[in-house]
Order: C-alpha cells, then structure tokens, then sequence
C-alpha cells in the first residue's frame, strides 16, 4: 500500500493526540489528496463525493485519452469540453454537469484534478503494490469551450463564469510566488489548520477547530509546513484583436487583465494572440493605491484555466486567425484560383479605387504574401512609396493593413520609439513589458505612413527591419523579442514635391542606413499628361455615378485587355 499523502503530527508532552485538531485529524473520504484539493470541511460531503466517484468513472472509462506519464512530469491534463458533454454515462449520473462545468468551474476542476491524482496512485497500486510514489497536485485544463466571447461583451452577468476570450498579449508581468493554502498553529493548544487564500489576499482563520479550544485569535502562521502550498503566478494583459469586427474604429481597443498560475506562466510574450479559456472574477479597482479603505468600484479580470497560443502553431494555421469562411468563400477562392492570369488579377484586387500603379501594387502584394526564411535571408521584404502629395499612397497602405490578417497601420507624426517598438512601465516596485506595433505586427505587416515626419524614430526601426527582433535592456530587463514583420511606408519629399535632380536620400533627408533596410523603393510622379488625366477622371466619376456604371468601370478595370490598354505603368518610370 502506498503512504499516505499527509503524515500525521506527534502529539506534544501535556495533550494527547486526539486532543489537538491537526490537518491530519480531518477525513480524506477514501481519496488520499483529499485535503490538499478541498482543505476545509463541505456542507455537502456526500454530494461531493459523488461528483468524485462520477468524474472517477469518467476517467476510467477514457483513460486512452490520457498519458499517466506525462501527466505526473507536466502536473497537469488538458480535456476537452466536448468530450464531458458527449458522454452519456456522465450525464446520467450528473444531469447537470453541463450547468455546473459553466456556473461552478472551479468546483469542476478540483473534482477533475482529485479524481485524476487517485485514478494514478490506484494505478500505481495495481502495478507495483509495494512501492511508495509520490503524486503531485494535478490540474486539469478544459480545452475548446465555445462559444468565443469578445471583449466588448464582456459585462458583469459573466461573473465567475467560464468564458473564453481572444486576443493580442499587450502586457506581461514578472513572475510572482503566491501562497494558495497557508498553514495556520493556534498559540493556546497548538492546533494546526490550513486556510484558503484567495485571490492572493491574506486570510485568518476566524476560529479554531479543536475541541474545547475557543480561541478566536492568537494563530500563528507556519511559513515553514509541509501543508503549505505556493505556486506560481504572472499577469498578463490581453486587448482585443484588431483588423476584425471585435476592435471599434471609434474608441479606445478594450484591454483585459488575465492571472495565469503554475504551468500557464512564461506560455506567451507580448505580441502574441492568445485564446484564453478562464473564470471571470473581480478585484477592487483601487487596491494598488496602498489604502485600506474598502471601496464599492471593482473591475474584471480572468482567471485563466487553459491558454492556446496561436503563435506557436504552424503559419499556416496563423495566417487564418481572426476568420471565418463559409461554403461561398470555399467556391470564390476556387474561382479566384482558377483564374488564367492570377497574378495580375491580385495586383488589380489591391485598393480597387486607385487607378493604375500596378507596378507599386505587385511590390505590395509580393511583400504581403513574403518569402521563405533561411538563416542567412530573412523572408520578410520591406517597400518604400516615395512621392508627390494626392497619389493615393496613405489609401494604399490601409488597403494592406485591411487585408492582411495581422496588419498594424500607425502615422508617423504621432508615433514615438517605445510605440512602435516596446515599452517598459511600472507599477508600484515592478516593471512590466508592453508590445508596440511592431511586436502585434509579428509575422504579419506593419504600414508606417508619413514616415518623413518621424526621422527621431528611424533609428529603433534599423534593428526590427534588419534581424526581425527588438533588443530590450531597459530597468533591469534584459530580452530579444521578435518582430517578423514586413514594413511598408509611405513619405513625402521634403520640398512638397520630388527634385529629380537630388538623391532619395536628400529629397527624403533620412540616413542612408535606413534607406537600406527596403527592399523596393517606389516614387511616384505627379506629371502633367493628357492622357493619364484622362484616364484619372473617368475612374473618379465612375466611382461617384450609379451602381451601374460602376459595374461598367469594374469590368473596365479588371478585364485583361482593358488592363493593357488603360495602364498607367508607362507614365510611373522616371525620365
């Protein structure tokens, strides 16, 4: 037989044993880590147990879901929600179990983690009957629950609810040790007990449990005792994706805080978007204002039970985060792939509005979809739109950040160096990290337009373009972080309009460092042609007539004869 999990107290020279109320003293019900999951006692012992013995089945009759292993090495198992939902057996014992896994998940996982810790030392029993094995706390982690709520919608009727949520990390805290469970000796009969702490406060015991000891105070906290139980713990901030319908183009992206504990801590940087599946709780909103006055303003926050993070899965799978796509979408990319000339079809598909620059299109189009990574190359490819005021440069770039599906588009004139790059704030004695818009345009793209207003920030820039990482050594925090993002700007020449007689460089007066980091360099003339301002007026009122003549002017455009007569590539090359 195995030993127990918790071995019991000697007893001191003037009481007896039975005297003094130990964590011992107190029934495991059969279950061994009984108490190191529920450590005070339950009204409803025998519910309880029932929901054990139920969950216990469960696992039995699905144990080739799970690796015993790599159960016991990790401390935790992940299950998916489907799979409890789907099980008859389970659902006739526990009828409501689908209510409860939602309303009550704390609850859940604690009876899914006991459950799992027995079902392995009964195992271990079974096999080899006379060695001791030393099982620790296993968490479980549900997995796939659905529907996905966004952060807009986030109110208080989600209170201590399982949601989950997704979003871009913009924010992640130092590591903390926090204690859940913390033992507690009575100084008049020495009796020991283990008091929840929750919500990393720190809680008294209200009263002792020996018998015949009434004290109500006086108890001594044991920093040093087997039965106290300290896990690790980080916070991270996550706000909302953007580029889709969760973000407002109106307000402020909404932002939420999330507490990861144990396995969950060091899972993501800022950057990276994440699919958290947690429990809504509240703090107070002044807490961090060091007074103990209590106050009725609180805020939410995410207890998180399993992260997913969406970065670390293949491009493939990345490159579609953020949509959906129907049985209509399937057939229009099939006909779109179907289609003779593909290519040039792209180049006309990209800012339909703009006529002509197909030449300036094809660079954008070619720097979205990127090349292959080697470790002497890198694959993201960097453009520079260089030219005279009203040539539909700004539009351009928004219809890239619009498309891609990790696109970031920011102003030059209103951007600093720790907004693009990254931040390091602090609150109270501890910094933290917050990503800039190079980091949340991690393997996607990144327009910077009027990027001849923001010369003070060309130097943060040539690291990120160059090796596709920003190096941090900011208040002690010392860190590289990756910025595989392929940046296309936009800028106007200094004098108002392009001097041919002067180089990029002067014309631009930016370094000749930064002009290196692009890849293609466009510059766009503003010329007086009869033809092209023909060809100009005609798009422009077609694009303001009926919807009819707009069909026309669309087939006009995107016809492969019409292309070749109407392009505008001849009037682009500099004389």
């Amino acid at each position: 037989m195995s030993k127990p999990w918790f071995r019991k107290k000697k007893s001191s020279a003037d009481k007896t044993f039975d005297e003094i109320s130990t964590i011992d003293n107190l029934p495991n019900y059969g279950f061994q880590c009984f108490r190191a999951y529920f450590p005070e006692d339950s009204a409803d012992v025998d519910r309880l147990l029932k929901h054990l013995q139920y969950v216990l089945k469960f696992i039995g009759n699905h144990k080739s879901l799970f690796s015993i292993e790599d159960i016991v090495i990790n401390k935790f198992f992940t299950i998916d929600i489907n799979i409890l939902l789907e099980d008859e057996q389970l659902l006739i014992d526990w009828p409501n179990f689908s209510e409860v896994v939602i309303d009550n998940c704390d609850y859940c996982m604690k009876c899914l983690g006991l459950a799992m810790n027995q079902f392995i030392l009964d195992r271990h029993e079974e096999i080899h009957a006379d060695n001791y094995v030393q099982v620790p706390i296993i968490q479980a982690r549900i997995i796939n629950v659905e529907p996905h709520v966004q952060l807009k919608d986030l109110k208080v009727n989600y209170y201590s609810k399982l949601v989950t949520v997704k979003g871009t990390v913009i924010k992640a805290g130092q590591v903390k040790l926090v204690c859940q469970y913390l033992a507690f000796q009575c100084a008049s009969c020495e009796g020991t007990q283990m008091i929840t702490q929750s919500d990393g406060g720190y809680t008294l015991p209200t009263k002792c449990l020996t018998r015949g000891c009434h004290s109500q105070k006086n108890f001594i906290p044991l920093h040093i005792s087997p039965y106290n139980r300290i896990i690790t713990w980080q916070s991270i901030k996550i706000q909302e994706l953007m580029g889709n319908e969760q973000c407002d183009s109106a307000r402020i992206p909404r932002s939420l805080d999330c507490e990861l504990t144990e396995d969950l801590v060091k899972c993501c940087i800022p950057g990276d978007d994440v699919t958290v599946t947690g429990i809504v709780k509240v703090r107070d909103a002044n807490s961090n204002n060091g007074c103990n006055k209590q106050h009725t303003i609180f805020t939410l926050y995410l207890e998180a039970i399993s992260i997913c993070n969406d970065k670390k899965q293949s491009r493939r799978d990345v490159s579609s985060e953020g949509m959906t796509f129907n049985v209509s979408d399937c057939h229009l990319i099939q006909e779109i792939h179907s289609h003779p000339n593909l290519f040039k079809f792209l180049v006309h598909c990209i800012c339909p509005s703009i006529c002509g620059h197909e030449i300036v299109k094809a660079g954008l189009l070619l720097s979205l979809f990127g090349g292959t990574k080697s470790e002497t190359f890198r694959g993201e490819s960097h453009v520079l739109i260089v030219g005279d005021p009203g040539l539909g440069k700004s539009q351009m770039l928004q219809a890239c950040a619009n498309v891609a599906p990790r696109g970031i588009y920011v102003c030059g004139n209103t951007s600093t160096s720790s907004g693009l790059t990254v931040s390091v704030t602090r609150e109270g004695n501890e910094f933290a990290m917050e990503a800039g818009a190079l980091m949340l345009a991690d393997q996607g793209c990144c327009c910077i337009d009027e990027f001849d207003k923001m010369p003070s920030q060309h130097a943060c820039l040539l690291e990120a373009m160059e090796q596709q990482s920003i190096s941090v050594a900011k208040a002690g925090i010392v860190c590289n972080l990756p910025t595989r993002a392929s940046i296309l700007a936009a800028a106007n020449p200094a004098g108002g309009h392009y001097n041919k007689a002067k180089t990029i460089a002067e014309n631009l007066k930016i370094s000749s460092p930064m002009l290196s980091r692009f890849d293609l360099i466009f510059i766009l003339l503003d010329q007086p042609n009869e033809q092209m301002d023909l060809l100009l007026s005609k798009h422009v009122l077609g694009l303001h007539k009926a919807a009819r003549i707009k069909t026309n002017v669309e087939e006009n455009t995107f016809e492969e004869s019409d292309m070749e007569q109407d392009s505008l590539r001849p009037e682009q090359r500099l004389n």
